[in-house]
């Protein structure tokens, strides 16, 4: 994790289906202050995957290390990884840029599920942003941003579909609901707490069926 932050509270965790996962994520801290966190999932599994998610994550930190945009960074990595990649695999991506002085979040997405957005326990908003497809389909894609500011103690989560698709032996999904239900009514949670109460949540849903996909939660709260 990013370390000696001002005004952030973030935790991340991974639980991977198999030895090498698809599930990815980093951080990018910027020499303003600024902190940006990605999130993603990439199509394939085993070691093409493993392949293709370290060519993701290298051209990824080439990128943010550029641009001011989460949108132009996912712009610019598309683009290439379309060009230059061979596997037929793709990547969903989230990445937002935070900036703990103003608060105040920008956030593109890459086909890939929206973050939440929680304030005194309940979920405030879905952040949904308009344009945006998977990484590696097709170069020329157009990404847009949505901004918005952060209230203190509100708490930003993302994560992969390992999280809602989490199904128990009855076949039933955890889903968007299991989320809220396991966060709500809980306003004063640190990040680490809810990334424990959410996976606590999913592994009692669960039960002894076997995990399938990759899990990964990630939380920011604003202090």
């Amino acid at each position: 994790l990013p370390q000696g932050l001002k005004g952030t509270d973030i935790c991340v965790d991974m639980n991977t289906a198999k030895h090498v996962g698809g599930d990815l994520y980093d951080f990018v801290q910027f020499d303003d202050g600024r902190l940006g966190l990605m999130v993603g999932d990439v199509s394939g599994k085993g070691v093409p995957a493993a392949l293709f998610m370290a060519q993701i994550i290298s051209q990824f930190r080439n990128f943010s290390s550029i641009f001011d945009s989460p949108a132009k960074t996912l712009n610019e990595l598309n683009n290439t990884i379309s060009r230059e990649s061979k596997s037929g695999l793709f990547v969903t991506v989230v990445f937002l840029i935070y900036n703990p002085d103003t608060r105040e979040v920008r956030v593109a997405s890459a086909g890939h599920l929206p973050p939440f957005l929680f304030r005194g326990g309940q979920l405030l908003e879905k952040i949904e942003v308009e344009e945006g497809m998977p990484i590696g389909l097709m170069e020329g894609v157009d990404f847009s941003e949505k901004r918005l500011t952060l209230n203190k103690d509100d708490m930003l989560l993302l994560y992969t579909d390992g999280v809602t698709e989490a199904r128990n032996k009855l076949k039933k999904d955890f889903d968007e609901e299991g989320i809220i239900a396991a966060l709500k009514n809980k306003p004063d949670l640190s990040s680490q707490q809810a990334v424990e109460l959410l996976k606590g949540a999913i592994e009692s849903f669960v039960g002894r069926a076997p995990q399938h996909d990759d899990i990964t939660i990630m939380t920011l709260r604003a202090v």
